[in-house]
């Protein structure tokens, strides 16, 4: 009985000791919230001065990206992003501020970032403003970020 137990004591530590290691997990990739902050405050910026190219070029191309406002989606591509901002008679400035800004990394090349926002548009007597939270998903790309989608 006691050899037939070492037998087993030994098949098993055998099977352990041969069985192939898991890879470790890959460390979770840093994700700088000043880069993404200047980032999106540059985004930002692009669209109050309704700079096509650099909204552009912030924003994934195709048909990837999912803008959400008003319980739906509203923007699916730059294109829709900019057509929404000719919207607003020429000269009508837009502001965007962000506060209470954070940010984490999503698997090895995403980030999900959120913020209080307080938006105004125009000027004077005719102004408006309205905020509340506002969050954008980004992916890496190259040296850079793209907005991939946000509500």
């Amino acid at each position: 009985m006691v050899k037939r137990s070492l037998l087993v004591v030994a098949a098993a530590s055998l099977v352990v000791a041969c069985a192939p290691l898991r890879p470790a997990a890959a460390p979770a990739p840093v994700v700088s919230k000043e880069e993404v902050s200047d980032f999106l405050t540059d985004y930002l910026a692009a669209i109050g001065s309704r700079d096509a190219a650099r909204i552009r070029a912030a924003l994934v191309s195709g048909d990837r990206l999912a803008w959400i406002e008003d319980g739906k989606v509203s923007y699916r591509s730059a294109d829709a992003v900019i057509a929404g901002l000719a919207a607003f008679p020429a000269g009508t400035s837009i502001r965007t501020e962000l506060t209470d800004f954070d940010v984490v990394p999503v698997g090895q090349s995403g980030a999900h970032a959120w913020a209080t926002f307080r938006t105004s548009v125009g000027e004077g007597a005719a102004a408006f403003s309205f905020g509340g939270a506002i969050s954008f998903m980004l992916e890496r790309a190259g040296d850079s970020w793209k907005i991939v989608g946000g509500h």
